[in-house]
């Protein structure tokens, strides 16, 4: 139990439920991924195909992000013996601002401890129309540990950035593997 929890006499329920290809939660999981993404953006179905076309060094992970018996949001992680790739996380709308998000985050540290940890993003641009929105994720992972890199790139017209945790994140062996493996499906 943390010391907030403590000072608090509450007992944190945050929890991660595994969702497999024939989980019975594959329904859930596709239903809350339409709610918080763009139908321009990431499938749900495209983590199998993404499966079959990176090397077995590549693991791919998904999860509900549960309060209870309450799933309220999503996870899903890329993983090898060095990399741990953040390939989506999305809290619920009426969930957000109460900490999950920090919280998960957590959580894929500790479930990945000695990982180089990352993930893309949109590059803050003020001509953009979600210019503010940009500007706030950034800072939101940068009160969490992470920070830019110089490696950016482009999908499907959209200027995205690397963020990271470690020092040692390079576009090398695995990882650019991963990188060209993930290029059709941005």
């Amino acid at each position: 139990m943390s010391s907030a929890e403590e000072k608090n006499g509450t007992e944190d329920t945050l929890c991660l439920k595994p969702v497999g290809e024939n989980s019975p939660d594959r329904e859930l999981l596709s239903k809350m991924y339409a709610e918080a993404f763009p139908a321009n953006e990431w499938q749900p179905g495209s983590v199998a195909l993404i499966q079959n076309t990176v090397s077995d060094v590549w693991k791919i992970d998904e999860w509900l992000i549960m309060d209870g018996s309450e799933a309220i949001g999503l996870l899903c992680i890329v993983h090898s013996e060095i990399h741990a790739y953040l390939l989506y996380l999305a809290v619920s709308p009426q969930c957000q601002g109460r900490g999950y998000g920090s919280r998960v985050l957590g959580l894929f540290k500790k479930m990945y401890p000695g990982h180089i940890r990352f993930f893309d993003l949109e590059v803050p641009d003020d001509s953009a129309e979600n210019a503010e929105q940009r500007r706030a994720r950034i800072r939101f992972y940068e009160r969490n540990g992470y920070h830019l890199t110089d490696f950016v790139f482009e999908s499907e017209g959209v200027k995205l950035v690397v963020m990271t945790d470690s020092d040692r994140f390079a576009l090398t062996g695995e990882l650019a593997e991963l990188s060209a493996a993930l290029e059709p499906y941005r």
